[in-house]
């Protein structure tokens, strides 16, 4: 491989409480949000925001993202597989792709995000949305209301199974803000992480960072490190976070790539956190398959994501 570029982003600033604000406050009320619900989270996490009135929905951009995941995820000391579903539907969010260098290809993007983001509005999509995938496969996602958020996922936690190669189908039936919409999506390989080992030493931000894992030999695999710089106190909730640099990068899914200490140099220094997306460094690595839908009042469309992941709390020094 050659060098992998690197670019820094800096998002908008506002003075309205931003989704780590709500999440923080969330996390304390829920304890560990659902596998699939922290997917959504991570994929909205550090895009473009805009804020505006509930009365002009149809002026803002708007956007829907329904997921069905499989995350190894560390807790601690202790591993544990996680499967679930979930989807969120909100005003004041675009569609975009992963962000990557410049020109596209593989390397790594900084985005840096103030605390006090730009306003965002979650909108109604029904009383239900069904998600199946066959015989092993049927489940209902309910809205669940928390903090301004509505968050639907799946109540009885029956999705106990995520099969590689299975044909998962969404159907929205429609409601006050959102209408009806239908998608498939084909569950990717799970993805092994080889390296690094996530419950082994800190990470050194001066150094590359290599990766290893079970490549499948077409598609990409997407990596996120995130950290947030805070302080004790509590707004909104929670405790004050300052901003969240984030670490994106894009590799082909050929099973080897490097983080460049160019890019990991950029993370503060922050010891292991907590198994929480705000008070991280927190490491993903993401391989999935995407299907595209629409909907009245979804200006953005929205997607409905396949994904198999390994995540957990690291050490930056």
């Amino acid at each position: 491989m050659g060098s992998i570029p690197c670019i820094t982003i800096a998002q908008m600033d506002s003075k309205k409480p931003s989704r780590l604000d709500l999440l923080g406050s969330l996390q304390r009320k829920r304890g560990m949000i659902k596998t699939a619900v922290l997917m959504l989270l991570l994929g909205f996490l550090a895009l473009g925001h805009a804020s505006g009135p509930a009365k002009e929905v149809a002026k803002e951009p708007s956007y829907g993202q329904v997921d069905i995941s499989r995350t190894r995820v560390l807790h601690g000391k202790r591993w544990t597989e996680q499967v679930g579903a979930g989807a969120d539907f909100i005003q004041g969010m675009k569609h975009r792709p992963y962000p990557r260098p410049e020109g596209g290809g593989e390397g790594c993007v900084i985005t840096v995000s103030p605390s006090k983001g730009r306003e965002l509005k979650w909108l109604d999509a029904g009383a239900h949305i069904d998600l199946n995938g066959g015989s092993s496969v049927d489940v209902k996602l309910h809205p669940k209301r928390r903090g301004g958020m509505i968050l639907y996922d799946d109540n009885s936690r029956s999705l106990a199974t995520y099969v590689p190669g299975k044909t998962y189908v969404v159907e929205g039936h429609g409601g006050p803000e959102v209408g009806p919409f239908k998608a498939e999506v084909v569950a990717p390989p799970i993805l092994h992480l080889l390296e690094p080992k996530l419950d082994g030493g800190p990470t050194d931000r001066s150094k590359d960072l290599k990766l290893r894992w079970n490549g499948r030999g077409s598609g990409e695999v997407y990596v996120m490190i995130s950290a947030s710089e805070h302080k004790y106190g509590f707004e909104h909730g929670a405790t004050e976070v300052l901003s969240t640099k984030i670490c994106h990068c894009v590799f082909e899914d050929d099973g080897e790539a490097t983080i460049p200490a160019s890019a990991l140099s950029q993370l503060p220094k922050m010891p292991r956190g907590r198994s929480s997306l705000v008070y991280g460094p927190y490491f993903v690595i993401t391989r999935q398959n995407v299907t595209k839908f629409k909907a009245r009042g979804l200006s953005d469309g929205g997607t409905f994501r396949a994904s198999s992941s390994v995540a957990g709390n690291v050490e930056l020094k």
